[in-house]
């Protein structure tokens, strides 16, 4: 069996050994981290320690807009026939697209939106017809008219607000994650807890940096230049 080598596995690999071996570092090699403003390491570790508490708040901010989401799909109004659009609705235009060509499942309500901001955007040539004209707006104002009523139904049933909680929550974490990154240890034992951090971290976050390893890397290799 062969394996395909890439940029984000060599580099996460690599960063999860390098993590590993920098972790074995005996906590008694040196003095314990202190947990005042003396320690040179206080606000690294204060954000290692403040990740767990953000990732599970960010977690559970997911959990509640998946319910909720549920609740809401089950009480949007049905599609608008209207919507269901043919091909012969349509007359070609002068590059050979038909107006159902970006539609694809109907199903999808995302899918469908991109078709509806073709037909809203979409510069047509001579041969469009005042029929497909009209075809067209009242596609257009049938899919506003139930994009409204669906955000009706979002803000009803807390999915709105779940939403907005959830990007807030990612955007906290990914801020703490980031700023953990960049913060180079200046003891032995701020830089065992970072590496256990970043051992676990790259391990069990399918969306960790890629690139998180490497400045991990160059921050052991000039540890000695920051170390204090």
């Amino acid at each position: 069996m062969s394996a395909v080598l890439t940029r984000r596995g060599l580099a996460l690999a690599g960063a999860a050994a390098l993590g590993t071996a920098v972790a074995g570092i005996p906590a008694s090699a040196a003095a314990e981290p202190g947990n005042n403003w003396l320690d040179p390491d206080a606000e690294l570790l204060s954000l290692i320690e403040r990740h767990p508490v953000v990732l599970a708040a960010c977690v559970q901010a997911e959990d509640e807009a998946e319910r909720l989401g549920g609740m809401a799909l089950g009480s949007y109004p049905p599609q608008p026939k209207v919507l269901n659009w043919l091909p012969s609705d349509f007359p070609r235009t002068s590059y050979g697209r038909g107006a159902s060509d970006p539609v694809g499942d109907t199903e999808d309500r995302r899918y469908l939106s991109r078709g509806v901001e073709w037909l809203r955007r979409g510069k047509f040539v001579a041969q469009w017809t005042e029929e497909a004209e009209a075809r067209r707006r009242e596609i257009v104002e049938a899919h506003d008219r139930w994009h409204a009523e669906c955000g009706e139904v979002d803000v009803r049933t807390g999915y709105a607000a779940a939403k907005q909680a959830k990007r807030a929550a990612v955007l906290v974490l990914r801020e703490v994650e980031s700023e953990i990154g960049e913060t180079e240890a200046r003891t032995l034992p701020g830089l065992r807890a970072k590496a256990l951090w970043v051992a676990a971290h790259i391990v069990g976050d399918t969306y960790a940096d890629e690139d998180l390893g490497e400045t991990f890397a160059r921050q052991v290799a000039r540890f000695g230049e920051v170390a204090t």
